[in-house]
């Protein structure tokens, strides 16, 4: 379970403030930089995953089993915060999933 940094969608959510229209409010969220928090969100799971790759030697001939697992990522949404950024910040997971769709199931 995972939570990357949300800061730059909490930032745009603020700007943004709510729209009852959802589309409306993905389509200014993602004008406001959350692509840029998109990029950083799948670098910092692709920095875990490489490190895990290092420490186990995946890809070496002495591999350790646990490269036979695969990995999955599960992105956690923080509920606590008011409902503009909880909707950046779930947008922030489905952007993510949608721009490395291969990145979901990890060997």
């Amino acid at each position: 379970m995972e939570t990357p940094d949300f800061s730059i969608a909490a930032r745009a959510a603020g700007e943004v403030g709510w729209k009852d229209d959802f589309k409306e409010l993905r389509e200014a969220l993602l004008a406001h930089n959350l692509k840029e928090n998109v990029k950083e969100a799948t670098q910092y799971l692709d920095g875990i995953e490489t490190k895990r790759r290092e420490i186990e030697h995946c890809g070496e001939t002495n591999a350790a089993e646990a490269c036979k697992v695969d990995v999955r990522f599960i992105y956690q949404v923080l509920r606590g915060f008011p409902k503009e950024i909880v909707f950046a910040q779930t947008l922030l997971g489905f952007e993510a999933a949608s721009a490395d769709p291969g990145k979901n199931r990890r060997h």
